[in-house]
């Protein structure tokens, strides 16, 4: 059996952990200025930028430092300050050292992780990213030996990206010496875990823990489990033996 994992809101709550980590880095780059903007403010202009860039990034029309760098001067420039050159360099350094200290895993996941490493299943990381930041987030989670590094698969370093079947079967074809009949993908996102999955020929495990409602007709329902904590998923894994 093969079960790989997303990253981001599936071992830990991202949208907690960045907002965070923005605040750290803003009260020190941003406000200390003595520029007259509340984070509130400054988040939501911030992330307005982020996810407009973040596409074009993983299109590979932008390198990383690229779009750090723009999604920091843009947000700067919209809300009418100017910016000086690396500024926004300087502000994601601060902010990823504050994210690497507030980070911390859903409660069920080391449990889950040990069950399934304590019956030799083969696990692996299934991720979406830059290759730096995905890596340092295993480490400072204490999930990194769970995982050996040729079962890691991050966007950036594999030349393709969820929901491209392409992951997926890099991922199952970099066997340690078993083939594997059952494969499992646990995720959070339903167009990237969820649909990349099963167009691989995996069963996903749709980790909704937000409740999210989407668009579910173009997946068999069989191929999906859908659960809402991690806990219920270990009883699950167990039932399988």
């Amino acid at each position: 059996m093969l079960v790989s994992f997303d990253i981001d809101d599936t071992l830990y709550n991202f949208k907690d952990t960045f907002q965070q980590a923005m605040d750290v880095a803003f009260q020190q780059l941003v406000k200390k200025e003595g520029r007259n903007v509340t984070f509130s403010t400054w988040f939501k202009v911030f992330q307005d930028c982020n996810q407009r860039l973040w596409p074009r990034f993983e299109a590979k029309e932008m390198d990383i430092h690229t779009f750090r760098e723009l999604r920091f001067t843009e947000t700067m420039k919209k809300l009418g300050y100017e910016v000086k050159i690396g500024e926004g360099q300087l502000f994601h350094d601060v902010y990823v050292q504050a994210f690497y200290q507030v980070i911390k895993p859903f409660p069920s996941v080391k449990k889950l992780l040990s069950q399934l490493h304590a019956k030799n299943v083969e696990l692996a990381i299934i991720s979406n990213g830059p290759s730096d930041t995905q890596y340092e987030k295993l480490r400072c989670l204490g999930l990194q030996n769970y995982f050996l590094k040729e079962k890691i698969f991050i966007s950036e370093e594999v030349a393709s990206a969820k929901p491209e079947q392409a992951i997926f079967l890099q991922c199952a074809n970099q066997r340690s010496g078993e083939i594997h009949t059952k494969k499992y993908h646990i995720g959070d996102s339903w167009s990237h875990d969820v649909m990349g999955a099963v167009r691989a020929g995996w069963t996903a495990v749709y980790f909704n823990w937000k409740n999210e409602q989407g668009d579910r007709s173009m997946v068999a329902n069989e191929r999906v489990i859908e659960v809402q904590e991690l806990n219920s998923l270990s009883k699950w894994f167990r039932k399988k033996g």
